[in-house]
């Protein structure tokens, strides 16, 4: 396993310590190359095949989808049947074929393929015997392409197995999810063209497109090079290969069985509605399963290249499968009810049970398949036919037990015993034929199986040893000291949070004060999360490098810090990720956007890709999956930043340092459900890629030449060492493959956000510009993509009101001050909660000067960190730009952070890699300064971010007294949502421009979780609070004035922002909501229509005159074209196309320099020409 971050030269091991193996992720190992490849395979062909068949149920009249169902089935079981039983056989005697290799798949692919026909035959033969369900396969015609159907999945399967064993696995992902790509897209073309068979057809034909070219790599390309390798080698007799297949063909029958038959049973004993949790839970399993399998299938190929090292080869494999499938099974177990849920909720209540134990299940199966895989390697066909049968054996004689007893339970239960039983009566075997003697002693795999055979002997002395009371070294100690400490830290955290409500733990929200959550957080809470935080600095201090630990204490690091408000809520925070979901519910419901109504309808694309999601996998409420996206949002955030401080020339506290600032300072909340968050994301992503693949080249040094000012300026800093390694080494096909990536994350971040796009612009053209990144074009594709969005896409947004739009450019003091003072200044209630705006803008400021020292003394070293100081300077920009309705300076604090980090990290550790830690940097005799910065560079660093994880809890949750939404506040608005039609008004207490007793649109001060369904129906409306809450005549005639379908919504959540915030000074007295609430519900005029302990729904007693009005239309958008269009369009296309191609040729080092200066050209004019048509629209449109 690759590391994380690149290491630094640590000091030498001492005399006679044996040296250790570092965690490798073996990309390179074509051990464990195929065994990912063949999991990636399964994972993305289980997910593809999955979202085919929820999209099948969803098209396709459900009688014809059952017919097609069936028809694939009989399909791919003929196929698997007459196919499967070779699959050993190619996997194991590949390697031994020589130049007999071609003629040798070609006889298995003739073999199958006649076993397949004839299997075939027979069953189309007796299809009357089967059931209506095949009766479209009746006749000749439909028999012959049925036969065909077959004869092509036998060759489809079998084309994957030659890939994996001469060892080309990484192949069969491609093939596979292409496959499933096409036939999803084929499925959705073909359901109305043709309804009764499209499900078949977009099955087949994907299947047969790609036999062609996968089968010529195999035998033009890859079989020859194989030939070549392997030339001097013998193919097996004709006896041992029937030898072998008769065993292997035995037990793959049983394992059939069990995937094929076992079902059948099921099927027997249970009603359709429990078969269908069953069904589900085994496609889900049968990935699982695959999993499982992968690793012992490139165990046996690299035994049948190799077969000195299986025993190797074996170990490790053994080691790296528990690995990573022990993650994944816990995950399958805890996220068991949420993953059943996303079927259906009769699936989360019947099949969690079921999915867990199949899950578990996974772990006893790998040890079967990898003692298998070496029975293979060694051609002990004879031993694998009776471990496949017992297995089969167990889970049959077990489900027959168990399922009348447990229901469906019971399979699982069978299941996880028998494979159990059978796993344990493999292992001794398969540990003896894993232990080579004097093979690699030191290794820790190696001293596992002598711990484990030698188990017997060690039992005898068991009594002696618990005599004794052991000596824990401190060498010994420290290796498990640390990561028990991080977990003892993150279990006192979250038992703290999660635990009753006392003195040490539990969280009591309604005690909340002006600072927010850390005034009720529990100290056992803080002790624990302390706790963890020394022992990711006592892990980053010491000598041995430990990444994965390191990269684990980061993420629960991140999850303490960001995942507070989710363990102690239940609903989602910020309103405005309400509002998002009810975006998507509209979508999702009608089809269409909204530009009339908001302008985030003019960039749909965050909500339309969720709309689509969501349907497709029937997700009716979103609240618990948005309650926990910021936390999975930040958690992905760490992975592009670890891509982007790989490249940085740093000292690896410096990058694990930065890592961890990014963590505690990203408190401004843009992580929420929205498409800020998600294209953040892909801003990280990007920069990820163009640092890593098209960052910083080789420089030869040129010649002195005279020149002006800024050629002296380059020249000097072409002098310093640069802050950056040299770009990682592609090939062509991969950088072609990356930059298509590029264009895509731009085009998808252009699609649903306005500001994102802007800031891959700024930041890539300065990449460009300080020669840290090669690809010149993609800042212009990016821009034109935004700026081509703005100008076409986005016209409802700017119509009739461009100046509005534009108005704030150049007026920089003004922004900062609306996002600075400004805001400060707006709050004027609770004493206390000024102090939380305090601390935000001092977060940002230590954070810049933290930067400004890291600049300096990397400076003083004579190392010029360009990518760095590009990431923190270019967002500052776009203050120039607007004030954002007073976010603008949240959003460049938010994107300058990835490289602010870095540069206050170097502010702690400004050493290169190449230099020497600590006190071994001092050479001679080291003075009272140097020792100070030696010693207390790692614990100043871990002072500091304690401080700022303490001071984040005020800056992140200081608003949680009323940003917090409650279980009542929501159950409030679904009791307006059910009583919506035709149309309502919802009259929120909010500050606006409004008289007493009047009514605005404007409901900015608003924290009501609003609009999160039906947004085209129910319009939302202010009246100013009162200042005496016992006076609710002028809220009485602010609801009379919205006509009859009205009601005024209170809130908890509001009436607390408006006692802590009082945004317009009015004087709202503390205890304004409980009083405010009693007048309502004592008023004459009103009637409390629902309440709660956090809400309340009123309506005036007597409604006014006439009925309740339609809801108002807002699909009408304004005319966008003008007559340059067309020309401004064409243009665009013809740059766009223009620049890629330009950076195709440098990529590829084609094209003549005459070609490239011809294309440079034609972007020239076609820019110039598609920013006059862009300025043309907006004075026509605009004004």
């Amino acid at each position: 396993m690759t590391e994380t971050l690149p290491r630094t030269e640590s000091a030498a091991a001492g005399d006679g310590a044996p040296a250790r193996r570092r965690f490798s992720f073996g990309l390179n190992d074509p051990l464990f190359k195929n065994a990912y490849a063949l999991m990636v395979n399964a994972g993305a062909s289980g997910v593809l095949g999955l979202v085919y068949w929820v999209l099948a149920a969803r098209l396709y009249d459900t009688a014809d989808g059952g017919r097609a169902m069936a028809v694939i089935g009989a399909m791919r079981l003929l196929a698997a049947v007459t196919s499967l039983g070779f699959v050993g056989t190619l996997t194991r005697f590949i390697a031994d074929t020589g130049r007999a290799t071609a003629r040798f798949i070609g006889g298995v692919y003739l073999v199958s393929m006649g076993a397949a026909a004839l299997a075939t035959v027979v069953f189309l033969l007796t299809l009357d015997k089967w059931g209506d369900n095949y009766r479209s396969l009746a006749g000749l015609g439909p028999g012959l392409l049925f036969v065909g159907a077959v004869l092509t999945w036998v060759v489809f399967t079998l084309q994957d197995v030659a890939l994996t064993g001469l060892r080309k696995a990484t192949w069969v992902p491609i093939e596979n999810i292409s496959f499933g790509v096409v036939k999803i897209v084929m499925l959705v073309a073909l359901a109305k063209a043709l309804p009764g068979d499209g499900i078949t057809v977009s099955w087949v034909v994907p299947v047969a497109v790609t036999l062609l070219p996968v089968n010529l790599l195999v035998f033009r390309r890859l079989v020859p090079q194989h030939a070549r390798e392997t030339a001097g080698r013998r193919p097996p007799a004709v006896r041992t290969l029937s030898r072998f297949l008769a065993g292997d063909y035995l037990g793959s029958t049983f394992v059939l069985a069990i995937t094929y038959l076992l079902p059948v049973i099921v099927g027997a004993f249970v009603d359709a509605a429990t078969f269908n949790y069953y069904y589900s839970v085994g496609m889900l399993g049968a990935i699982l399963e695959t999993l499982a399998i992968t690793m012992a299938t490139s165990l046996t190929v690299e035994g049948a290249f190799d077969r000195a090292r299986l025993a190797e080869n074996g170990r490790r494999a053994l080691t790296r499968t528990f690995v990573i499938l022990c993650p994944i099974v816990l995950g399958a177990v805890v996220l068991a009810p949420y993953v059943m849920a996303a079927f259906s909720p009769a699936h989360r209540e019947h099949a969690t049970t079921l999915l867990r134990l199949t899950a578990l299940a996974t772990l006893p199966r790998a040890v079967i398949e990898l003692y298998l895989g070496v029975l293979r390697a060694k051609s002990r066909p004879r031993r694998l036919a009776y471990v496949q049968g017992a297995m089969c054996a167990l889970a049959f004689a077990g489900t027959v037990v168990l399922l009348p007893r447990l229901g469906i339970n019971g399979v699982g239960v069978a299941l996880l015993v028998a494979q159990l039983i059978t796993a344990a009566a493999v292992t001794p075997p398969l540990l003896r034929a894993l232990v080579v003697p004097g093979d690699a002693g030191g290794a820790p795999p190696y001293r596992i199986m002598v711990i484990v055979t030698t188990m017997a002997d060690r039992a005898t002395t068991a009594w002696h040893r618990l005599l004794a009371v052991p000596a824990i070294r401190p060498e010994r100690a420290k290796g498990w000291l640390l990561p028990l400490l991080a977990a003892e830290g993150f279990g006192i955290y979250l038992i703290a949070l999660l635990g009753p409500v006392s003195r040490l733990t539990g969280v009591n929200p309604d005690r909340m004060n002006g600072l927010g959550l850390v005034s009720v957080l529990p100290p056992a809470a803080i002790g624990g999360l302390a706790l963890l935080i020394v022992a990711f600095f006592a892990t980053l201090a010491q000598r041995r490098y430990r990444p994965v630990l390191l990269l684990v204490q980061l993420f629960a690091i991140t999850f303490c810090l960001h995942g507070a408000s989710a363990l102690i809520s239940t609903e989602p925070r910020f309103p405005t990720a309400w509002l998002h979901v009810g975006f998507i519910e509209y979508i999702a419901r009608t089809g269409g956007t909204l530009p009339g109504l908001d302008a985030r309808f003019s960039w749909p694309g965050f909500f339309a890709v969720f709309a689509f999601v969501s349907g497709a996998m029937g997700m009716e409420n979103f609240r618990e999956f948005v309650n926990w996206v910021p936390v999975a949002s930040n958690l992905l955030y760490l992975v592009p930043l670890l891509l982007i401080l790989r490249r940085m020339r740093a000292d690896r506290r410096a990058k694990w340092l930065a890592a961890v600032l990014f963590v505690t300072l990203q408190w401004i909340g843009q992580d929420y459900f929205s498409p800020q968050g998600t294209t953040y994301f892909m801003y990280l992503l990007f920069l990820a890629v163009l640092v890593t693949w098209f960052g910083r080249q080789e420089t030869r040094p040129e010649p002195e030449e005279p020149g002006g000012l800024l050629r002296r300026i380059a020249r000097h800093l072409d002098e310093a060492e640069p802050g950056e390694f040299t770009s990682r080494p592609a090939d062509k096909v991969t950088r072609i493959v990356l930059y298509a990536v590029l264009i895509l994350l731009g085009a998808a971040a252009t699609a649903a956000h306005q500001i994102t796009p802007f800031m891959m612009v700024s930041a890539s053209l300065a990449l460009v510009l300080v020669r840290r990144c090669t690809l010149g074009t993609i800042p212009w594709i990016v821009a034109g993509f935004a700026v081509g969005w703005v100008s076409y896409l986005a016209t409802p947004y700017w119509y009739g009101h461009i100046d509005d739009m534009l108005g704030g450019i150049g007026s920089l003091l003004s922004n900062l001050s609306a996002n600075t003072t400004g805001r400060i200044a707006a709050s004027t209630g609770d004493p206390i909660h000024p102090y939380v705006l305090k601390l935000r803008l001092g977060f940002a400021l230590i954070l810049v000067v933290m930067a400004g020292v890291g600049v300096a003394r990397r400076l003083r070293r004579k190392v010029i960190d360009r990518v760095a100081m590009v990431l923190t300077i270019t967002p500052v920009s776009a203050m120039a730009m607007q004030s954002y309705g007073g976010e603008m300076g949240l959003r460049v604090y938010f994107f300058m952070l990835p490289g602010a980090c870095l540069l206050a990290a170097y502010a702690f550790f400004p050493e290169s890699p190449g230099s020497m830690r600590g006190m071994r940097q001092v050479v001679g005799r080291p003075s009272l300064l140097d020792l100070l910065r030696a010693r207390l560079a790692l614990p100043l660093a871990c002072v500091t971010v304690l401080a700022l994880a303490g001071g984040f809890f005020v800056a992140r949750y200081g608003n949680e007294q009323f940003e917090r939404v409650t279980t009542g506040e929501a159950a409030a608005l679904d009791y307006i949502y059910a009583r919506d039609k035709p149309s309502a008004r919802i009259l929120l207490l909010s500050p606006s421009d409004a008289k007493l007793g009047g009514v605005s649109d404007d409901v900015g001060y608003s924290v009501v979780p609003w609009r999160e369904k039906h947004v085209e129906r129910v319009e939302w409306v202010s009246t100013p609070p009162p200042p005496d809450p016992s006076d609710v005549a002028p809220v009485a005639a602010a609801l009379r004035t919205l006509g009859p379908g009205s009601y005024l919504l209170a809130t908890r959540s509001q009436d607390t922002m408006l006692e802590v915030t009082d945004p317009l000074g009015n004087g709202i007295p503390d205890d304004w909501g409980p009083r405010i609430r009693a007048a309502l519900s004592s008023s004459p005029q009103l009637v409390t229509l629902y309440a709660n302990d956090d809400a309340a729904v009123y309506a005036l007693r007597d409604q006014p005159p006439g009925s309740v009005p339609p809801a108002p239309d807002f699909t009408l958008t304004p005319p966008w074209y003008t007559s340059w269009t067309p020309v401004g369009l064409a243009a665009f296309g013809i740059g766009l196309g223009a620049l890629v191609t330009v950076e195709l040729l440098a990529i590829t080092g084609s094209g003549g320099v005459r070609l490239r200066r011809r294309l440079v050209r034609l972007i020239v004019l076609m820019g110039l020409v598609t920013i006059a048509v862009v300025v043309e629209r907006f004075v026509t449109l605009g004004i």
